[in-house]
């Protein structure tokens, strides 16, 4: 079950992207920690210029969260989501979308003590390119957590190694 103040962090960080997002500004990925909820945007998390910011901006939620003595949080990254036998498969949301794969805001929770859960947003687009949001949906059980997905560097940081980088 996801903590309240987790689960506000959670809210915070799904209405901000998805806010930025309706206003055009779809580079972007929000995080959200501690009681505060403070928020960190970040622009190009996928590879731009050759270079991946996705690692950076993730040890730069756990640096910041640890600085503010703060334990939990939430991760709100756009990805194009695929499932199948062999597991999730997350991408840049700029590529070109291939067969079974949806636009998803994809989320991460974490609490220093009590682990991680994944959540998401599904998503499309009408015709004139207005985002619709579905409704936010925990994945319930032992979710495996691969080391591509988005989310990973942080709950490694912030949790399995108490925020050091």
């Amino acid at each position: 079950m996801l903590r309240q103040d987790t689960a506000a962090c959670l809210t915070a960080a799904v209405k901000s992207i998805i806010g930025l997002i309706k206003d055009g500004n779809d580079t972007v990925v929000v995080a959200a920690y501690g009681q505060s909820k403070t928020l960190l945007v970040g622009h190009d998390y996928w590879v731009t210029d050759g270079e991946c910011h996705a690692v950076t901006f993730e040890h730069r939620v756990a640096r910041e969260a640890l600085a503010a003595q703060e334990n939990f949080g939430a991760l709100v990254v756009p990805v194009l989501y695929r499932q199948d036998d062999s597991g999730p498969f997350f991408r840049d949301p700029h590529n070109t979308m291939i067969a079974g794969e949806t636009p998803t805001l994809f989320c991460i929770t974490w609490h220093e003590r009590e682990g991680f859960d994944v959540h998401r947003v599904f998503y499309t687009r009408r015709p004139n390119g207005e985002p619709v949001f579905a409704s936010l949906e925990s994945l319930a059980g032992a979710v495996q957590l691969p080391e591509s997905a988005p989310g990973a560097v942080l709950v490694r940081s912030a949790i399995h190694h108490g925020g050091s980088s």
